[in-house]
């Protein structure tokens, strides 16, 4: 049995992007990483708002108001 070693080149970076296609990119993501910080801090605020409590915290009615 004739056993082959496979050498894997580990030095072989990304797909060949330039480096202002690597930029668009990373600008891009941390754009969409500020964007979904600000909607969860958005969420947290609204959420501990006394509105918000007394809605959660509320009873329900089943009853239809008219």
């Amino acid at each position: 049995m004739n056993k082959k070693m496979i050498m894997i080149d580990w030095t072989h970076s990304g797909t060949g992007a330039t480096k202002i296609e690597r930029a668009i990119v990373w600008t891009f993501g941390m754009f969409g990483a500020v964007i979904l910080a600000q909607d969860v801090l958005e969420g947290v605020t609204a959420n501990s708002l006394n509105n918000c409590k007394h809605f959660y915290h509320s009873p329900l009615s089943l009853k239809k108001q008219e």
